[in-house]
């Protein structure tokens, strides 16, 4: 039995939403917890004006351009929990892949798969997520404004729900810029409506609780040097680890080169635009899958009728599938043998120390705990009444503020302490840390510590050797992953 293309796509989106789901339960993201928490406290107070979960920069007026996002976090999980919540976000996530499938003229099964595994990697409970499935929604709106301008209008309400939910809005606005100068160039009788449809798309975005400051914390963002430097979704695509990735994109460079000439004009620079946001920046990357449909259709398209031009063409290019789909399924298989076996020591308990906070639990321990970055969320998730020196809301966090107790940079701060610039004790002083949670030492360089600490600084961002400057302190806890010590 021939199994028909429609069929093959029904069966990969059913199987990655399965897969993404598996992946948001079993591997909670590391802002996962202070998300939750951060829904909670607005439901309570409201939108806090300075950060209410950290004892270095609970001064800071933060802005959260994710808000939102962690309410809708919080609701789900109150009322679905954690598998519910997991299955929500995949349903998300591939959704933002489907919408360009369906609207594509050919429906090729390889834009859909490529897109679907790469994205894999950036799936979970996160709010970026949502990021996906407005910048899809958005580019169906601007091609379709192509022929009919009018559904351009929906981009008002969805950069209104966009700002509020995640910081990505304003890779959206950019995308419409440039959208609105190629048409204007394009009709320049057209010149007043697009130039004021842009206007108030763009003024839509002071629409959220701290007004043009989120576009402040926009700039802050992209400009933060340690950011991407030290965090690895932040990092340039280099080192992204991928062979689907690498030979989907090259392929595409290769369509893109070919045809660059015959492309619509707004199609050639978006995806040139998102091409080197996802070079610069790791965490682009499912952006530019999203945009690559478009260009992958077009594309293809015109080489297949220049190709079957010529029948020793044709011959050649059928003899050339053949060779296409074993490399495919070779490098398929490779990296899927690399999920499965990064999945079991990326499992919850393997990476973040849930012994030790049923420990911490137990006894009642609370206070001023430092810990990793990347398990600061999940310890304000965890651990009740517990105040954390770091967590992923706060890397770009830094300001020039007067009280002594409180720090100017905490990440900047946390990196220095990791690494020994700063005396430890200046910092237990200044802002009376009363325990450390750190990742138990190696007994050897063999074994199972060592997958661990791979694990760890992978994930959170920690690309040198793991350093211990905490061992003279009392040691009160200790399992595989994590030792829990009293100042």
């Amino acid at each position: 039995m021939k199994i028909k293309p429609k069929q093959l796509s029904i069966f990969l989106i059913l199987f990655f939403v399965v897969v993404y789901w598996t992946k948001g339960f079993m591997v909670p993201d590391p802002d996962l917890g202070w998300h939750i928490k951060t829904g909670e406290y607005i439901l309570k107070y409201g939108i806090p004006k300075t950060d209410p979960f950290s004892f270095t920069m609970s001064n800071y007026p933060y802005i959260n351009h994710s808000w939102l996002s962690s309410v809708v976090i919080y609701l789900l999980f109150i009322s679905v929990r954690l598998r519910g919540l997991s299955f929500f976000f995949a349903l998300v996530a591939v959704a933002a892949v489907l919408i360009q499938h369906r609207a594509s003229k050919n429906k090729s099964f390889l834009p859909l798969f490529f897109s679907l595994f790469v994205m894999l990697s950036f799936s979970g409970i996160r709010s970026q997520v949502f990021t996906w499935l407005f910048f899809s929604l958005e580019l169906i709106f601007l091609y379709r404004g192509i022929k009919d301008k009018n559904n351009l209008l929906y981009l008002v309400p969805l950069t209104f729900l966009w700002v509020n939910m995640h910081g990505g809005f304003s890779l959206g606005i950019i995308t419409y810029v440039v959208y609105t100068i190629w048409f204007i160039v394009k009709r320049r009788g057209a010149f007043f409506y697009y130039t004021l449809l842009l206007f108030v798309v763009v003024f839509i975005t002071m629409f959220n609780p701290y007004g043009i400051g989120i576009w402040r914390e926009v700039f802050s963002t992209v400009g933060s040097i340690p950011l991407h430097f030290s965090i690895r979704e932040w990092l340039p695509a280099i080192y992204f680890i991928h062979l689907p990735f690498w030979f989907y994109t090259g392929l595409c460079t290769a369509l893109f080169i070919l045809y660059v000439k015959k492309l619509n004009p707004f199609t050639a620079l978006i995806n040139t635009f998102l091409f080197i946001s996802a070079f610069i920046s790791i965490r682009n990357i499912p952006l530019w899958m999203i945009s690559s449909f478009v260009l992958w259709d077009y594309s293809t398209s015109l080489l297949i009728k220049d190709i079957f031009k010529n029948k020793k063409n044709a011959v050649l290019f059928n003899k050339a599938q053949k060779v296409f789909m074993i490399v495919l399924i070779l490098i398929s298989t490779i990296q899927s043998a690399i999920y499965i076996s990064s999945s079991y020591s990326s499992k919850e308990e393997k990476i973040y120390p849930t012994k030790a906070i049923l420990y911490m639990k137990d006894k009642n321990i609370r206070g001023n705990v430092f810990s990793l970055y990347g398990w600061g969320g999940y310890l304000l998730w965890k651990v009740p009444g517990v105040k954390t020196f770091i967590d992923g809301r706060m890397p770009v966090w830094a300001w020039k503020q007067k009280d002594p107790r409180y720090s100017d940079f905490a990440y900047g701060e946390y990196l220095d302490l990791l690494n020994q610039k700063i005396p430890f004790e200046k910092a237990v002083n200044k802002y009376h840390i009363a325990y450390v949670l750190y990742p138990t030492p190696p007994s050897s360089t063999k074994g199972f510590w060592s997958q661990i600490e791979k694990k760890l600084r992978v994930l959170f961002g920690q690309r040198d050797e793991m350093k211990n400057p905490f061992q003279k302190f009392k040691k009160i806890y200790e399992d595989d992953v994590a030792t829990l010590y009293s100042l």
